[in-house]
């Protein structure tokens, strides 16, 4: 399951968690420290959701100006705006780390995550070139090809990255020095071309939007029909009638593939269900002009896009089968292997998708810019 800022807050009400949580580790707390430290648990999830750091940034500074009630604009921009989450900058130093680290993390073991998979077939040409101007020297490589075990180098860019940021930041940002930062986005580009690019296969165009489509409206038919819309906004406020009826709804659906789904509207919150209500209310004029679709139909498919949303690649396979949206010989295509496949058929068989486009290009022009300015003071 994936849980963004707004599931955690809203759906799951992570602040009441972990304040309970805080309360069983120290029974002595006192009620004023409690709410002390509920006060200041906005700037984690603010953390957490402006650490989409795409471009090839090689510093970060703090939005130290950020509210509370800022964060909270920013979440719900986020699922307004195209492109917002891109756009945001974390409120706290911690969360530039956060932000800094979620590359470091990722553009390693993506290539090793290509290697592994026999997308790609050995280190070599941009990616040798890389490595060894960051410091990975051409034996260590043809030991890792040779051996076929590559996670030592994964580790040892993570560490001369690390190096990097502990030695350039200080206590108002969080930065890389240039030509590392710049190395470390030439490393994820040239994933995206060798690796990244390949994973998405036409068959999957052909199969996945499809099966989308059918889901969605499957689902929205369950909100508006089976549950209810203002049904389900009684629930969400914890109406002592509505829940009764809860499980007499859930009875109708157990052991269906649509069961987890019913499970999931009926953990809606009051939070939830306001929060996708102004969703749907500042999008629904603009988007409207084109296609004639009600308020409450909108709403309805609010929610079931975002249940789809949470489910990862294999649950998201295993309900498309279940629910008989993928032939036999499809889902026998769709389970295979990318070794199984080869490099050449990946080539063959891959589909760049157009938004995927658009962020590799602008990944490669952020990269070129790089190094083109002179370096400020980095002094700690």
């Amino acid at each position: 399951m994936q849980h963004g800022p707004r599931e955690l807050i809203y759906r799951h009400r992570i602040y009441d968690e972990i304040i309970e949580r805080i309360k069983n580790f120290n029974p002595d707390i006192t009620e004023k420290e409690c709410k002390r430290i509920r006060k200041s648990l906005w700037l984690i999830f603010d953390g957490i959701n402006s650490h989409n750091g795409e471009l090839s940034e090689n510093e970060f500074k703090p939005n130290t100006e950020k509210t509370k009630k800022d964060f909270a604009e920013e979440i719900m921009r986020c699922h307004t705006e195209p492109g917002f989450d891109k756009k945001i900058m974390p409120a706290t130093i911690e969360g530039c780390l956060m932000r800094m680290c979620d590359k470091i993390a990722y553009i390693p073991f993506d290539m090793i995550d290509g290697l592994n998979e026999g997308i790609m077939e050995k280190i070599d040409g941009d990616h040798r070139r890389i490595l060894m101007q960051l410091g990975i020297s051409t034996e260590e490589i043809d030991m890792a090809n040779s051996k076929k075990s590559y996670e030592g180098i994964a580790r040892r860019l993570q560490v001369t990255f690390l190096k990097s940021v502990i030695e350039k930041s200080s206590k108002n940002v969080i930065r890389m020095d240039e030509v590392t930062s710049k190395l470390m986005h030439e490393l994820r580009n040239a994933n995206n071309r060798e690796i990244v690019n390949l994973e998405v296969l036409q068959e999957d165009q052909d199969i996945y939007p499809t099966a989308t489509r059918i889901l969605v409206n499957q689902f929205a038919d369950i909100v508006e029909q089976d549950i209810g819309l203002e049904e389900l906004r009684t629930l969400s406020y914890n109406n002592e009638p509505a829940l009764q009826d809860v499980e007499k709804i859930m009875a109708r659906y157990r052991g269906m593939p649509d069961e987890r789904f019913v499970s999931y509207m009926m953990s809606t919150t009051k939070e939830i269900y306001e929060f996708n209500e102004e969703v749907v209310r500042r999008t629904h004029k603009a988007s409207n002009k084109a296609q004639d679709i009600s308020f409450e139909r909108k709403l309805a498919l609010k929610f079931a896009t975002e249940y789809l949303s949470t489910l990862n690649d294999f649950e998201f396979l295993s309900l498309i089968e279940q629910k008989g949206l993928v032939t036999e010989e499809q889902s026998k295509s769709l389970h295979r292997k990318y070794k199984e496949i080869g490099r050449e058929g990946l080539i063959k068989e891959s589909y760049m998708q157009e938004e995927w486009k658009k962020i590799a290009k602008a990944q490669e022009a952020s990269t070129t810019k790089l190094g083109e300015k002179e370096d400020d003071d980095l002094s700690l």
